[in-house]
């Protein structure tokens, strides 16, 4: 919301929440999802009340939107296959007779869940039909007209034949409201938001008033005509939301015709039903409806923009060049008792940056001593870098206001390009940046002799922020093109009004404020692959002991002794969708993600034994 915007997704802008790991890549955040959303969707599954299900549903919605703008294709697998078993095994548990343990799950049905499966489905198809020349207004004016059936269907066969006619014929009466909502300014939109709110108070209504303590107001046929009138005018004023908003208008019109004439059979069809078609709970009609709404944003990630078909492009080179990067990884283990035993924990970079070919090394950036002076030295890449490839030396900041002032005291041999950049940026990627650069010169200095070298930033000033969303301001120094280091004594930046935006300027405080981070230039910071970061580190010995742990925990969750426990379908799936993620990441880097990956491990081999014990 802060940087690019919720819907925006053509801009190649990640999400990376508060993962510091990510600086400089990394899947710190596609870890955590594969570990978490099964917990999020157990807790929306095991609510007992209406308050902890809205926030369990909250939770699994806004989780489900964090996995989509990852833009991260193997989150859209290792997700839905993480969920996938935690289901199966929630039905084999629910097969298997009752279970007395704490927290279990209710099992919705081998039914329930087909015919979920199948609305799930046509919603999405439906959804995916309207988007393209009817963007999210279209689409979500149809999704908010299947929500309304879905709490609408189960109730029509309790309508006789009178009341359906007659919310038919009432429809047809009040259908000039169409034409007068297209005179007044989004006047379809707003006519298909009052439908889709008063035909859904009517649908919840309904069954309430014929409850025999229910006050005395409008009968429940009343109010089913009422949902029904509502939602046939709802099916209408979403060919108008189309026609309105589509380009072209026509275009528009046409694509939406059939999946809303798809919803209006599947409305004609509970109606002629003698039995509810699905189930009449609120709570799985709207867990279906915001299945629903996953899935459409899945759509509006793959067709609203060109960010993710550019990534799902680019499949066959990464594999390439990940295979390539795994057969260097293991190349670079130095002798046979290594192989066995690894080379160490947090020691892969050490290695990259000492064999890899040094078109290849991306940067160093270190605390030094020079001439008794705390510095920091930044030694640059050998090949050429884009702006999002350069290794860069970073500190967050105030907002400054004016023209912007940057002061280096440095020292070198030789005559890199320096970058000093103040962007609204958080770890990666910016969102406007003021800008300047400079060829660092010795002319009139000695070489190796300290000077200093001032840039004026460009005057362009940095976007406003709205105030629900403020973003972070970080100024970054890079350089590039150094074959020898560049020794950096003292950074200032002052704004027009002299104010010093910086802090520990001269790094008497050692590398306290400072941080580094690479947009594009990850591979030398991992091995990308959890086989491979652990043969690397710990060996084949370390390799086979986890591999051993996930084996025996999943084992134990599946077909072992805690297959029957309330915990082990979510368990299961968390784990298998961590592994997924580690087939193109290394994950075990990262300490927290690490760290929880290890402790759900543990729970997995510690849960109780679910079988019943002899006496």
């Amino acid at each position: 919301m802060a940087y690019p915007g919720l819907l925006n997704f053509s801009s190649d802008y990640r999400s990376t929440g508060l993962f510091w790991e990510m600086h400089v890549g990394g899947a710190a955040l596609d870890g955590f999802l594969a570990l978490t959303m099964p917990f999020a969707v157990r807790l929306l599954w095991t609510a007992r009340n209406r308050r902890r299900w809205a926030l369990g549903c909250a939770i699994t919605l806004l989780g489900a939107y964090a996995a989509v703008t990852t833009f991260s294709r193997i989150v859209l697998l290792a997700v839905p296959l993480g969920l996938g078993l935690m289901v199966l095994l929630q039905q084999l548990q629910a097969a298997s007779g009752p279970t007395r343990l704490p927290g279990a799950a209710a099992s919705p049905g081998v039914a329930r869940l087909g015919t979920a499966a199948l609305l799930l489905l046509g919603g999405v198809a439906a959804a995916a039909a309207v988007f393209p020349s009817s963007g999210y207004r279209g689409m979500l004016a149809l999704l908010g007209a299947i929500g309304l059936l879905l709490v609408l269907g189960p109730q029509l066969p309790a309508l006789g034949l009178r009341p359906k006619l007659l919310a038919v014929a009432l429809a047809l009466l009040l259908a000039p409201l169409l034409l007068a909502a297209a005179a007044v300014p989004k006047g379809p939109y707003l006519l298909s938001a009052a439908l889709l709110l008063l035909g859904l108070a009517a649908a919840v209504l309904a069954p309430r008033a014929a409850r025999p303590a229910a006050l005395a107001g409008p009968t429940p046929a009343a109010l089913r005509v009422a949902a029904a009138v509502c939602l046939l005018l709802a099916l209408a004023s979403t060919l108008q939301v189309a026609w309105f908003w589509g380009v072209p208008a026509d275009a528009a019109l046409w694509h939406a015709v059939p999946p809303v004439a798809g919803v209006a059979g599947l409305l004609l069809l509970c109606a002629a039903l003698p039995v509810a078609p699905w189930p009449a709970s609120l709570r799985w009609q709207a867990g279906l409806l915001a299945a629903m709404v996953v899935g459409a944003a899945v759509v509006g990630v793959f067709v609203g923009g060109a960010y993710m078909s550019q990534r799902l492009a680019e499949v066959d080179g990464d594999e390439h060049g990940r295979l390539q990067h795994w057969r260097e990884a293991l190349q670079r283990v130095p002798s046979e008792p290594a192989r066995w035993l690894g080379v160490g924990l947090g020691r892969f970079l050490d290695h990259y940056a000492m064999d890899a070919a040094p078109a290849d090394r991306p940067g160093d950036i270190r605390l030094v001593l020079a001439d008794d002076a705390p510095a920091m030295r930044l030694a640059t890449s050998k090949q050429s870098m884009s702006w999002g490839r350069l290794l860069r030396l970073s500190q967050r900041i105030h907002r400054p206001q004016g023209q912007l002032t940057a002061s280096i005291t440095l020292r070198t041999t030789d005559r890199p390009q320096l970058h000093v950049d103040v962007c609204l940026k958080h770890l990666l990627y910016d969102d406007g940046c003021q800008a300047a650069g400079l060829q660092v010169l010795s002319k009139g200095v000695a070489p190796g002799a300290w000077q200093t070298v001032r840039l004026l930033l460009s005057a362009r000033p940095l976007p406003a922020d709205a105030w629900y969303a403020p973003r972070f301001t970080v100024f970054s120094l890079s350089a590039e093109g150094a074959v020898q280091p560049i020794e950096v004594r003292k950074i200032s930046l002052q704004d027009a009004s002299g104010r010093e935006l910086l802090d520990n300027t001269d790094f008497a405080r050692g590398g306290a404020r400072w941080f580094f981070s690479s947009d594009r230039n990850h591979l030398p910071w991992h091995a990308k692959n959890m086989a491979v970061h652990l043969l690397f580190e710990q060996g084949y010995l370390g390799l086979a002991a986890m591999l051993l742990l996930s084996a025996a925990a999943l084992a134990r969750l599946t077909l072992g002794r805690a297959r029957r426990h309330a915990l082990a379908p979510t368990l299961a799936g968390a784990l298998l969708g961590f592994w997924v993620v580690g087939a193109v990441d290394s994950l075990l880097d990262m300490p927290r993600v690490a760290t929880l990956f290890l402790l759900l491990t543990a729970v997995a081999l510690s849960l109780p034994d679910s079988r019943p014990r002899w006496r």
